[in-house]
């Protein structure tokens, strides 16, 4: 499992990265800055897709490079969603309750891995 660390001009925000996702598929796609630091939680096997590889699926395999861009990219939209959430809901709510809040949701994130 990995914790991505987004540190946003609204407040500092975590999530979890559960077995079977994808982390870091926006900037490789988009070309454009990271926007988390990624640290593995527990012992973790990852698997990196750079640039060169990307080129040689996408013209050795197109249909598995566009499933792929796909996935990543509906997987991208979710991220967003929480993220804009999160910054939403620390906007407009008192600290403490939106800790607790926040608590309860990690738990559910953690338990639904």
């Amino acid at each position: 499992m990995f914790r991505a660390d987004y540190d946003l001009e609204q407040g500092q925000f975590s999530e979890s990265i559960v077995a079977g996702t994808t982390c870091g598929e926006l900037p490789f796609f988009s070309d454009t800055p990271r926007t988390a630091t990624v640290v593995a939680e527990k012992r973790t096997i990852a698997w990196l897709l750079d640039e060169e590889d990307w080129d040689k699926l996408q013209k050795d395999h197109p249909e598995v490079g566009y499933e792929l861009m796909k996935i990543c990219l509906k997987l991208t939209s979710e991220r967003l969603s929480a993220i804009t959430g999160y910054v939403i809901f620390h906007t407009y709510y008192p600290k403490n309750i939106a800790t607790r809040l926040t608590c309860i949701h990690r738990y559910i994130l953690t338990t639904a891995a």
